[in-house]
């Protein structure tokens, strides 16, 4: 069905047509309403048929009385629309109160706008929400940027990234990051090697695993196979890593 029709439809046969005010938000509001369970593309043709729409628009992506499911409909539909309203949207949602505000705009710029994404992900790295870091650290990830490396490591040992002393989830993504992003150097160096081997002491078992990857990758060495038992690979590499220093 055409976004025209359904609206005009939708219209015309509303019963409160004609009347207050109060009665025409709502109706626009209702129009709106299913306009949002419409596929991407017929929402952006509606979008852009005039500016009462993209307000209508931006009313349900920000509008904390409605659901969820229909602020994130909403907001997809604005950043889809790939022009300055979407930049606009996002940087609002990143002024949000919002978490998952905030995390919508970091999933949807990467898709829409990768290198902007970036930029706000450096600064959402250090969010109060645990999910719009490990967002953020995702996106940074994806971007393959060598300029995020101190960022990187800043958080990785963050108490932010901690709970009571145990490490959360996020720092195996930060890990990861940290070491696709030395993998795509030719010698990295002692002094950076020496930083991966601190991850075999780590106490977060994902990130011990991501440092013997690590050493086998910048060293050129193997000191066990995929057979070996993992607590005999780890004292192995930090056995070895002793005997150098």
């Amino acid at each position: 069905m055409k976004v025209q029709s359904l609206v005009l439809g939708m219209l015309l046969m509303h019963p409160l047509m004609g009347n207050s005010a109060v009665e025409k938000k709502q109706i626009e509001s209702s129009t709106t309403k299913n306009i949002l369970a419409q596929p991407l593309e017929e929402r952006i043709l509606f979008l852009k048929k005039n500016q009462l729409n993209l307000e209508l628009m931006k009313e349900f992506a920000f509008g904390e009385k409605y659901h969820l499911k229909d602020r994130w409909t909403a907001m997809h539909s604005l950043v889809a629309l790939k022009d300055e309203n979407s930049k606009q949207a996002i940087l609002k949602a990143v002024q949000s109160d919002d978490w998952f505000m905030r995390d919508a705009a970091i999933k949807l710029s990467q898709k829409y706008f990768p290198k902007f994404s970036v930029r706000l992900s450096k600064k959402l790295i250090k969010d109060p929400s645990l999910i719009v870091r490990t967002s953020a650290v995702k996106a940074i990830n994806a971007s393959n940027d060598p300029s995020a490396k101190d960022l990187l490591w800043e958080a990785l040992y963050s108490q932010q990234n901690y709970r009571k002393g145990r490490s959360l989830w996020i720092r195996k993504h930060i890990a990861r990051g940290l070491v696709d992003l030395y993998k795509a150097e030719k010698n990295i160096g002692t002094k950076n090697i020496h930083k991966f081997a601190s991850f075999l002491q780590d106490k977060d078992k994902k990130v011990q695993s991501l440092g013997i990857e690590a050493m086998q990758s910048f060293t050129n060495k193997a000191l066990g196979n995929k057979n070996t038992p993992f607590e005999i690979h780890r004292k192995r590499w930090l056995s070895w890593w002793d005997q150098q220093q």
